[in-house]
């Protein structure tokens, strides 16, 4: 169940929900995740962010989400 939670966090648009799992329920929840986590790195990141166009740092964000080793857990 972890794992395909997960997988669908990490990229909602190419991943099927988990089974069992609310659709509203569980896009509130990625949602959310998404917009704290972005909250984050857009602080972290100023400098970065004002120096790419809007749409290389949505690509950088989403590649984040989708391919980053955040998601591991020991």
């Amino acid at each position: 169940m972890q794992q395909s939670w997960s997988g669908y966090l990490r990229a909602p648009t190419q991943t099927e929900r988990p089974a069992g799992t609310a659709a509203r329920r569980i896009d509130v929840y990625a949602e959310l995740l998404r917009n704290n986590i972005r909250g984050f790195i857009d602080q972290c990141f100023p400098l970065c962010r004002a120096s790419v166009s809007a749409a290389c740092w949505e690509d950088l964000i989403e590649g984040f989400f989708s391919q980053g080793t955040w998601h591991h857990s020991p």
